[in-house]
Order: C-alpha cells, then sequence, then structure tokens
C-alpha cells in the first residue's frame, strides 16, 4: 500500500492540482496511516480549493482516522454551520457527529444528535425528505439499542419499512 502511495505522489509532482489523485493519495495515505502525508495532501488541497466541501469533509475524515475525536468534532461544528450545504453533505457531517458519540460510549447523545432527523425521516414534511443514507439508519438503530431504547428502534424501523425505506443494512441492525 505505501508503494501505491508513493506512486500516486510521484504522480502529484506533475500534476498537482488534480483533484482525483489528490483525493486518491489522501485515501490511501490515510490506510497506510500515514498521518501526514494525509494532512499534507489535505492541506494542498485546502489551499488550492478552500471553498470545497468535500475537501473540508476529508479534513475531518483525516482528525477521525488518527483518533482525534475532539479536533474531528471542532472541525464538524463548523461545517454544520454552513448555509445552505447539500442534504448529503449535512448528512455526512451529522453521521460524523453523532458517531464520535457512539464511539466515545455514549449512545444517549448519539441519539439525541440524530432523532430529528431520523425521526423527520419517519413522517417526513415534503417528498423527498425521508432518504437517508443507509449509514445514518444503521447508527440511529445501534445507538437506540445502546441506549436501552429497543422499543423505538422498532417503531422506528417497522414505519420505515411500511413506508418502503427501510435499507437492508438497517434491517440487519
Amino acid at each position: 500500500m505505501l508503494l501505491r502511495l508513493d506512486r500516486l505522489e510521484s504522480y502529484l509532482r506533475e500534476d498537482s492540482a488534480n483533484d482525483s489523485l489528490l483525493a486518491e493519495a489522501f485515501t490511501t495515505a490515510l490506510r497506510c496511516a500515514a498521518w501526514d502525508r494525509a494532512e499534507f495532501h489535505v492541506r494542498h488541497a485546502r489551499a488550492l480549493w478552500p471553498e470545497s466541501l468535500a475537501w473540508a469533509l476529508r479534513e475531518t475524515d483525516g482528525a477521525l482516522a488518527r483518533g482525534d475525536m475532539e479536533g474531528a468534532r471542532q472541525l464538524l461544528v463548523g461545517l454544520q454551520a454552513k448555509p445552505n450545504a447539500p442534504r448529503p453533505f449535512a448528512d455526512a457531517v451529522l453521521h460524523n457527529l453523532a458517531f464520535i458519540d457512539f464511539q466515545g460510549q455514549r449512545p444517549a447523545d448519539c441519539v439525541q444528535c440524530l432523532a430529528s432527523r431520523m425521526e423527520a425521516a419517519v413522517a417526513p414534511a415534503k417528498p423527498g425528505d425521508a432518504q437517508t443514507p443507509a449509514a445514518l439508519d444503521v447508527l440511529w438503530l445501534r445507538a437506540l439499542h445502546h441506549a436501552g431504547e429497543v422499543e423505538r428502534a422498532v417503531l422506528w424501523a417497522l414505519a420505515r419499512e411500511q413506508g418502503g425505506g427501510l435499507v437492508p443494512e438497517a434491517a440487519g441492525v
């Protein structure tokens, strides 16, 4: 894997503003636990594209991968405050914030973090609001289980299933 990272970085020396190549090098560096190299790539990309939501989220991914939960939380709270963020971006930020609570063995905090989004997904105010990523559904159900709210989890899953929106990953939980 380190050889792959070396090769990607050699390509970047020739094409340093290639977004796809930078993203691949960043991801590979994370997989290799090459934190300094991953940080270099995210800083380089953030300098090239300071308004990029994708790179802002990758920066938080780097903090999470390093185990810097408090640093990741601070970055995510800042991203959560971005106005008019697209729904997939907002959902990813919400998931990561809730994941920090879950990993920190605070399932009740995780539930509280996710509650308004997940409960709105069962009874949407308007069409399209019900769609949540499978990762959010799974984290929601796991957090409810760990918080001792099994009945709430079952009721949510049944309501979601009746609406045709219970994904297999969540059904497995």
